[in-house]
């Protein structure tokens, strides 16, 4: 197959889902070929989900794409309902409008699967819209075929503020023992947080105009869209909305719209208020903190204040040294490119 960019998607199709994979299915930029669709619990259920990705599949005439169907449930925690606040009930609050696929034939072991797609491509992307329970459990019943990926692009995580709760997104929040789990992994990993995906957003008067369109992806998209995107604009008093699985998907095609930098980052995993809060480590003394606890700082200080030879800088470097940066940290994107990127598809297509 030759293509630039192979790609799995691990998704869990809500609205901003759906219109990534529009846009990946609908763009000419990229030379693309997705090979495989893993559903994963997140925004609603797999089953539903799978329903979801076969509904944007058939319409944009992809329904070749192969597509496995992943547990109902994260790791530790019980699904959140709350997400049916911005998704409805079903994804994209089609209230049982949309048809029902027969996904009797869609296989239910994920990892598997992504066994199977790394190994037939390799050197594919995986891109990762959702939680990370199907990555997890990939990664650990089949580490070796994870590495034969080229990268792994995963949305999730904060640095700054989260959006589930004060310090935590979504995507780690809902599994944050899976994200865990895949930061620990040794993998390629590049990860686009909330920090860096919401310099894209829509005004309200910008959705309008897209979901307008008399194309056949947005007649069925369009107004799960608008209800989606009045959430931010209208309850959340947002100047815009913002669309986080599209960015992740046009970054993944064309890394050179955001800028990344090395970065250690850890996921807190026990419940409370920090469930799912990503420490993202991008400076040396930040990493160092993050490494080292402050016993052994303080013997470090004591040896430096009692031993006049003491060669304090080696050995701080070696604590920092004891654990490596484990991802790539996307620290902002061209959201003005992106924006092209975004009406240049959308206004050009015809259903």
């Amino acid at each position: 197959m030759d293509v630039a960019h192979k790609l799995i998607i691990d998704t869990d199709p809500g609205i901003d889902d759906a219109m990534a994979l529009a846009w990946l299915l609908s763009q000419t930029a990229y030379p693309t070929a997705i090979v495989g669709i893993g559903i994963v619990a997140g925004n609603t259920q797999p089953e539903q989900g799978a329903n979801n990705a076969l509904t944007v599949l058939h319409t944009l005439d992809h329904a070749h794409i192969p597509l496995a169907i992943g547990e109902a449930q994260p790791l530790v925690y019980p699904l959140s309902r709350t997400n049916r606040m911005i998704h409805g009930p079903d994804g994209l609050w089609f209230a049982g409008a949309q048809p029902a696929h027969d996904t009797s034939q869609c296989p239910r072991d994920v990892p598997t699967f992504y066994r199977d797609l790394a190994l037939a491509n390799p050197g594919a992307t995986l891109l990762a819209l959702g939680p990370l329970t199907n990555l997890a459990q990939t990664v650990q019943r089949y580490p070796e075929a994870m590495r034969t990926l080229q990268r792994i692009v995963i949305l999730g995580g904060a640095k700054a503020t989260g959006s589930v709760t004060p310090v935590a997104e979504y995507n780690f929040w809902q599994d944050p023992q899976a994200a865990a789990i895949v930061l620990a992994a040794d993998l390629p990993i590049t990860l686009l947080p909330r920090d860096a995906f919401t310099a894209f957003a829509l005004s309200e008067a910008e959705v309008q105009q897209v979901c307008g369109l008399e194309t056949a992806v947005m007649q069925l998209l369009g107004p799960p869209f608008q209800r989606y995107a009045s959430l931010y604009t209208g309850m959340g008093r947002a100047a815009a909305a913002t669309i986080p699985d599209l960015v992740a998907a046009m970054f993944t095609l064309d890394p050179a719209l955001g800028t990344t930098q090395p970065a250690l980052v850890k996921v807190m995993t026990e419940p409370g208020l920090t469930r799912g809060q990503s420490i993202i480590g991008m400076s040396f003394s930040e990493r160092l903190t993050m490494i080292a606890d402050d016993e052994e700082l303080g013997d470090l200080a004591d040896h430096a204040l009692s031993e006049p030879d003491f060669d304090m800088m080696s050995a701080v470097i070696g604590l920092a040294n004891r654990e490596k940066d484990n991802v790539q940290v996307v620290t902002q994107i061209n959201a003005a490119a992106m924006r092209d990127l975004f009406f240049t598809t959308f206004m050009g297509k015809q259903g």
